[in-house]
């Protein structure tokens, strides 16, 4: 099948030429056949859909009805006021456009003709719409078809909901066309006043959700998307966050192996639900990278959770939580055409669980399947009766393939490689009652590579703590380059880059304690230098200073000494210059007496 598209374009608004509306402006005498209606200001702060031609702002039922059966030009609307329908608006069949900004009121349909597809507003047969903007409103429905209702004959419309908080019977009725949620939606498909007949919450051909979707579909019988012909998918876009409630019908109906599920990457989507997923096999169903995935299901039904055609991925860090309740009897994935695949690529977490105690499992097809289990950190095996959280089985480091014929048995083939290597003859695949998974291989071996750089780095300063900015007496150069290592290894970008930031530092101390003790060094070599040549031989231990030595080479040594900063090295010099200071003094006391006594004999002999 081809792969799907998820087209999400809106299509801009023709403008309607200024000089046509000045035009009709000004002709009165046109004035009871065609109405001009004044256009202000500009589109709502915060819409994401919509078109670029100025609003035309409404307040009124009457004048509502007006402007869209009209071929007047005008296909922005922007509601002023409250507003409740007292009968259907059909739309005129020449318009391509149309959005209507609610600007938080409320749109209320009739009590006139529940059941009626033409009471709403209808794009009826052989109409030219393209697409449809439904934005920033409150809907209350009463009709069994939605309020903004697209004829099965009109094919390819695309109708962008943004920002809608809907309770009613059916929420969007486009059997051929595209459904795109955006900003924040919340829908309650319940009776509104006690009002309609409950429906499917979407008939479309496509559907995208994004942002944030709350809904609670809560008829016991009816499928929550109806999807209808081909290339149909049902997106989770990238990102969204979708809480979904079903009450007894199916989460997607349609025709078998016509459709797609997909889950996008990063996304998150919980679903409560008392059925199976889907009322005939999906084409492809994929759990994109990063998304996280919760499917509770509290009915014991004996149709599987979820029955796929093709492909079943569940890619690279995504989780898959998936548990039935104790009674049940259903399998959690059943391929129902040959040579389908089911591919577990890496996941951060699985856990399917098909619980009970009958003959269900995990896995069951109708033809031949292939089940891949790739870079799995660790795989556990839960046997039927084992209701606890330890499995009966358990390998680590997994990647190995399984060919089922059809039902429930399966072959491991060869080259299946596992931490213990018997992974190929203790794996049963009819054995698998629930299956777990706690992260891909890759992933455990790069969260011990960044655990470990983390320690190395910590470990570098005081407490081991960066934040602390002081590193320990014992870090090193060596250490600092150990520590390199083990975070150039780290190929998470974002950890990375902050053990980098920690290692830099380190660094960066390290250097100015390496230069800080050059420096001192440089000190201390030149104050010993200085009071060593004092002495005879430069050696303090002669006890005896050079004939050289005068006060000013001992001031000078001096100098050189109070600027040492290690107290005990710095206590040793004092010491040696103390005692040539000592010697000093008495050889300069000496010098004085035996001059003092050569002038006194001096003095005596010249008086004779």
């Amino acid at each position: 099948m081809q792969s799907k598209q998820t087209p999400v374009n809106v299509l801009s608004t023709k403008k309607v030429k200024k000089a046509l509306f000045a035009t009709l402006a000004t002709v009165t005498v046109l004035s009871q056949m065609l109405t001009v209606y004044p256009t202000t200001g500009a589109a709502a702060v915060g819409s994401e859909i919509g078109t670029t031609e100025t609003p035309t702002q409404v307040g009124d039922f009457e004048t509502l009805k007006r402007i869209i059966e009209q071929d007047n030009g005008i296909t922005n609307i922007e509601l002023t006021a409250d507003i409740t329908m007292t009968g259907p608006i059909n739309v005129n069949l020449n318009k391509t456009e149309l959005t209507i900004n609610g600007n938080g009121h409320t749109f209320t349909e009739s009590k006139l003709d529940l059941l009626a597809y033409t009471a709403t507003v209808y794009v009826a047969p052989n109409s030219k719409m393209q697409t449809m903007n439904i934005k920033n409103m409150k809907i209350r429905g009463t009709h069994y078809y939605a309020p903004f209702q697209v004829h099965d004959y009109v094919k390819g419309v695309v109708q962008n909901f943004e920002n809608i908080d809907y309770v009613g019977p059916q929420m969007v009725a486009n059997t051929y066309g595209t459904a795109n949620f955006t900003g924040t939606n919340t829908v309650d498909i319940t009776q509104f006043e006690g009002l309609g007949t409950l429906y499917q919450m979407v008939r479309a051909n496509k559907v995208n959700i994004a942002g944030n979707f709350t809904a609670n579909h809560r008829t016991t019988t009816l499928n929550t998307f109806q999807i209808y012909g081909e290339d149909s998918y049902v997106k989770i876009q990238d990102g969204a966050n979708v809480n979904i409630q079903t009450n007894g019908g199916k989460f997607i109906g349609s025709a078998a192996n016509t459709t797609d599920f997909t889950v996008g990457k990063n996304a998150t989507f919980n679903l409560n639900t008392k059925s199976e997923l889907f009322v005939a096999a999906m084409s492809n169903v994929t759990f994109d990278t990063n998304s996280t995935t919760t499917i509770n299901r509290t009915g014991v039904d004996a149709d599987a959770l979820m029955l796929v055609a093709q492909n079943f991925n569940v890619n690279t860090n995504a989780s898959l939580v998936a548990k039935q309740a104790s009674g049940s009897t259903a399998h959690v994935i059943r391929t129902t055409a040959a040579n389908a695949t089911i591919n577990f690529n890496g996941p951060r977490k699985l856990d399917l669980d098909a619980n009970g105690t009958g003959a269900n499992r995990v896995f069951s097809a109708y033809g031949k399947t292939t089940i891949n289990f790739k870079d799995l950190a660790e795989l556990g095996v839960f046997k039927a009766t084992n209701k606890t959280e330890t499995p009966d089985l358990s390998w680590d480091n997994v990647a190995f393939q399984v060919v089922q014929a059809s039902g429930q048995a399966g072959i491991v083939q060869v080259g299946a490689t596992s931490s213990t290597n018997d992974i190929q003859t203790k794996f049963v695949l009819a054995d698998a009652k629930r299956i777990t998974t706690t992260g891909n291989a890759a992933d455990v071996a790069e969260k011990a590579r960044q655990d470990a750089a983390l320690k190395a780095v910590n470990e570098l300063f005081n407490s081991d703590k960066p934040s602390t900015d002081v590193i320990k007496d014992t870090t090193n150069q060596a250490a600092i380059d150990a520590a390199k290592v083990l975070v150039d290894a780290v190929t998470d970008p974002t950890v990375k880059a902050a053990l980098q930031k920690d290692l830099n530092r380190a660094q960066e101390l390290l250097d100015a304690k390496n230069a800080a003790a050059a420096a001192e060094k440089a000190k201390q070599d030149a104050a010993l230098k200085a009071v060593n040549e004092l002495f005879n031989n430069n050696t303090p231990s002669t006890d005896a200073i050079k004939g050289t030595t005068d006060q000013a080479a001992i001031n000078a040594a001096k100098a050189l000494v109070d600027a040492v900063t290690d107290p005990t090295v710095k206590a040793a010099l004092q010491k040696d210059l103390n005692r040539a200071q000592e010697l000093l003094d008495a050889k300069n006391a000496a010098a004085a007496a035996e001059k003092a006594k050569q002038d006194a004999a001096l003095k005596a002999v010249n008086e004779l």
